[in-house]
């Protein structure tokens, strides 16, 4: 079994499919023009365990932020927001204890990154840890060589016929001028960011190991990347449980100990039911019917969240350089495990469903405009007469 999340244009057929051996599945999406990003261990032997697809699409345009362009020409280097996106869907997690700057200046940084991965068993497996150490001597003069060769040969269309081994004493004093503007207006904007130009060069020498190249041409970028990922199988018996076990153990009862705890059986659902349903004495009901009560969810109400299911600022937590934010605890607990309580919709179903549907193994790691879809699901998976009125 297999689960994917596409966040490029592409449908279901357009996809290959997920079968066979990891070489058969890689091969495959190469041919079908995908830029592959895949942990070594993508072999699946054991039935617990599934392959994740996400498709992801890179903007090769530096000024969407995906993209630098490298000193000097020679192609795009893939961004800090950009690895980030890749390393969230490959499941790698970057130790910002043991991550930072080494040594800087005014000229120079050298900055090291240490990340792990998680495996399909849950555990964090160190990465070989990667630096990147820029130098703003060595970059100027690079620029400087670069506007050289473009001022030489400012006025000639024929780009492959350009004159490449020229000399900053070839040129005339006023184009010699040009050249100078332009190096210092692209060597301020690269001083001023080498400490976060160094950090997303240390990253992507950890991550190069899932086939993520140096650099990339704009060609290469209209591709979209597929990211591989072995996760846990929500239809597996065993799962199943081990999930249903984890997540008991995280959230506990929802009511606080008085209200129904959303990993009930079917037969103590029934048996709550009945229970709950005891007749009231009359004065009872009375005032219970006078008492103003909070309207509950219900199948229906599915077309946009209410303000009380909307995230609110302790509910999430924002992602470094990303527009997005990820539900923390907090938040899985009020606006999914509540609900699923609620419905009373089995806490394990919905982690399958999370699962199946997003590629994730944690409601942590889920954004919040993914919260509607689930809270949807939930609705429409409600055992038939168990909402609550």
């Amino acid at each position: 079994m297999a689960t994917e999340r596409a966040i490029a244009p592409r449908t279901a057929a357009q996809l290959p499919a997920l079968s066979g051996s990891a070489i058969d599945i890689i091969d495959a999406h190469e041919r079908a023009g995908f830029i592959v990003v895949a942990p070594a261990n993508l072999s699946i032997t054991d039935p617990r365990f599934m392959i994740s697809r996400t498709i992801l699409k890179i903007d090769p345009n530096p000024k969407g932020g995906d993209v630098h362009k490298m000193p000097g020409g020679g192609g795009l280097i893939l961004a800090r927001p950009a690895l980030d996106r890749i390393g969230l869907f490959a499941g790698i997690f970057w130790d910002s204890a043991k991550s930072g700057v080494i040594s800087a200046s005014r000229d120079y940084v050298l900055y090291k990154a240490v990340g792990e991965l998680r495996s399909e068993s849950g555990e964090r497996v160190p990465l070989p840890p990667g630096t990147k150490e820029i130098d703003m001597q060595v970059i100027e003069e690079e620029m400087k060589a670069e506007h050289v060769v473009k001022v030489y040969n400012k006025g000639n269309e024929e780009y492959s016929t350009w004159k490449r081994k020229v000399l900053y004493e070839d040129l005339t004093p006023a184009q010699q001028a040009e050249v100078d503007r332009a190096t210092l207006k692209e060597v301020l904007i690269f001083r001023k960011h080498k400490v976060a130009r160094a950090e997303t060069g240390a990253r992507l020498r950890v991550v190069k190991s899932m086939g993520i190249k140096s650099s990339y041409t704009a060609e290469e970028l209209a591709r979209p990347f597929v990211i591989f990922r072995v996760v846990p199988n929500p239809e597996n018996a065993m799962v199943r449980a081990s999930m249903k076990q984890a997540s008991m153990s995280l959230y506990g009862d929802f009511g606080g100990g008085t209200g129904r705890a959303p990993f009930a059986d079917a037969e103590d659902a029934e048996t709550q039911d009945v229970e709950n349903e005891t007749p009231k004495a009359p004065e009872m009901a009375q005032e219970q019917a006078q008492t103003p009560t909070p309207s509950d969810p219900s199948p229906s109400s599915n077309a946009q969240p209410t303000p009380e299911s909307a995230p609110v600022q302790g509910d999430v937590t924002q992602a470094p350089t990303e527009n997005k934010e990820y539900l923390n605890e907090e938040g899985a607990k009020r606006l999914i495990g509540n609900y699923a309580e609620q419905f009373r919709v089995p806490f394990v179903n919905v982690i399958g469903f999370v699962g199946a549907q997003f590629g994730v193994a944690e409601f942590t790691e889920l954004t919040t405009d993914q919260v509607p879809a689930v809270r949807r699901w939930i609705q429409e998976n409600a055992p038939k007469g168990k909402q609550r009125a």
